[in-house]
């Protein structure tokens, strides 16, 4: 187990809120990176300092951004150079890394680099840094097998070869050596991708022992300058992205290769269960934090991936969200996890929605405030009580409502809601329905997309919701927060006590009980959410 205090938060800076910062460049505004979390409840701090390449420091074993730059390679951002303060640094013979790292151990906070170990960002942009020489030169390696996102992610090299596997390690070793980290995390969420899918399983050992190298690295690193170096592993939780991944989590945990595991469903799900997990790492002693992300889950079915659908979202689709929304959003899945008794929770690319696009963090400082008070709230439960959240429960959706099947078969939503403070709240259900066309009527007919009033019946935890408490209004067509297409539709709101909720998973369910005819229409659900507001 690691020396370190167990900490609350953990958070990861993939480094952005250095790379938008507007000039003058001074070694002053390292500052910018770390003095917000002052008075939060972040304890562990990784800042992403590679993929591929060293984006995060001068590196003289693998490729480094700064020399790629220097021959003309450009950035993937819009603001490019002009922005960033490390490379401005790096120009004036400044290396930055050293001074963010004290300022970060002077705040109290522990320093992890982390490094994404197969990151698929604009790897195809042959003027991209993020396509390096290395990557250009083992494209005999690269997961052509991958179908997933049009092919998006066969750019990740496989680590069936040891070129790759080493090319990390030295990565990883130059920084703990160099640099006066507290530890490494290694993100195997960026991508999941490791192995040709089909061969990934049985090659689940080759990533193992891969991992057992690193560590054993660490510990002779950490006995020579007699200074533990703790290992942090973050991964993906789905059963069947482990499988194509071929990380062998359990395994992992069972021998106790890292002390501190991060799981991640990739997105921000609120039905986001960790029973399995929990039981694992307390088993071992291993210390679990489930990952709060910045997006929503949304369905993002994967013949997207093949077929051209211009009403459903397309593979890289997040939904986007305002400053309120989003803070609302990360204390209801906090408060889920949270009542699930992890260790604690991590932050992912969570300064992307502080930097990135508008700029929250030097030209709105009411919205920069207003996200950045989420970090001194969802680290308890105590702290989380009675704020104001918002639950949404997109990912399953929409399913659709057809006359007479009973609302057991796939009319039925289950949706998470924990923490008894919302026994005391007010909740507004709210939901998106559409009518289409019986695609089983025969003849040309035109179907009204508002469904027809008493055509539905709807019920809360198998009790029906009485037509009068229903408010319903118009919605406009174009685009749904959750990536949708969508003619005119309804959004339906249902303002019910807290109490009428259970302390865990609820239901919402629909009905057309009547024998169906020919010109019944199915009605379509869309983007279920609970706002919950506490008086």
């Amino acid at each position: 187990m690691t020396p370190f205090k167990k900490p609350r938060l953990i958070y990861n800076d993939d480094s952005c809120t250095l790379r938008f910062v507007p000039p003058p460049h001074t070694v002053e505004r390292i500052s910018l990176a770390v003095d917000y979390l002052k008075g939060t409840q972040v304890d562990w701090f990784c800042w992403c300092v590679a993929d591929q390449t060293a984006m995060s420091w001068p590196s003289k074993v693998i490729e480094n951004a700064y020399d790629l730059r220097a021959r003309g390679l450009a950035d993937y951002t819009t603001a490019g150079a002009a922005t960033d303060l490390m490379l401005s640094l790096h120009r004036q013979g400044v290396d930055y890394l050293p001074m963010l790292i004290r300022r970060v151990h002077a705040g109290g906070l522990k320093f992890f680099a982390s490094f994404r170990m197969n990151d698929t960002h604009v790897k195809s942009e042959p003027n991209s840094i993020m396509a390096s020489d290395f990557w250009k030169q083992h494209q005999h390696d690269r997961l052509w097998e991958a179908t997933d996102a049009k092919g998006y992610y066969n750019a990740a090299l496989d680590y069936s070869h040891a070129a790759v596997r080493n090319h990390y390690r030295a990565g990883v070793n130059e920084v703990a050596t160099e640099y006066d980290v507290d530890g490494i995390e290694l993100d195997f969420t960026r991508s999941p991708y490791l192995f040709q899918p089909s061969e990934a399983w049985r090659k689940r050992d080759i990533l193992t022992g891969f991992i057992q190298n690193i560590r054993n690295d660490l510990e002779r690193l950490g006995a020579k300058r007699r200074r533990p170096l703790t290992l942090i592993l973050r991964i993906p939780c789905a059963e069947r992205a482990l499988r194509m991944a071929g990380i062998d989590a359990d395994r992992w945990i069972r021998d106790r290769l890292t002390p501190a595991l991060v799981i991640s469903e990739l997105v921000l799900d609120c039905n986001q269960d960790i029973e399995r997990w929990r039981t694992l790492c307390r088993r071992k002693g291993v210390w679990l934090y489930p990952s709060l992300e910045v997006s929503a889950a949304a369905n993002n079915a994967n013949w997207l991936s093949i077929l051209h659908n211009p009403d459903a979202p397309s593979h890289g689709f997040g939904v986007q969200s305002t400053p309120a929304e989003l803070a609302r959003l990360q204390r209801a899945a906090a408060q889920n996890l949270l009542a699930q008794k992890p260790d604690g929770l991590y932050l992912f690319n969570f300064p992307c929605r502080l930097v990135e696009g508008a700029n929250l963090m030097h030209r709105d400082t009411g919205a920069f405030r207003q996200l950045t008070a989420v970090l001194r709230q969802v680290g308890s439960m105590r702290t989380l009580a009675r704020q104001d959240k918002r639950y949404t429960f997109y990912r399953d959706l929409p399913i659709w409502v057809e006359a007479n099947r009973p609302r057991r078969f796939h009319q039925t939503i289950p949706f998470a809601i924990r923490g008894r403070d919302v026994r005391d709240a007010d909740v507004t259900l709210r939901f998106r329905q559409i009518a289409v066309r019986n695609p089983h009527a025969y003849g040309p007919k035109r179907q009204n997309p508002i469904v027809q009033p008493g055509l539905l019946t709807y019920y809360l935890n198998d009790r029906e919701i009485p037509a009068s408490r229903l408010r319903k209004r118009r919605a406009p067509a174009g685009r749904i927060p959750s990536g949708f297409r969508l003619r005119a539709h309804e959004i339906v709101e249902v303002r019910i006590s807290g109490r009428e909720l259970c302390d865990d998973e609820n239901t919402l369910a629909f009905e057309i009980p009547h024998y169906p005819g020919d010109r019944d229409p199915y009605v379509y659900i869309y983007e279920l959410e609970a706002e919950v507001q506490h008086r």
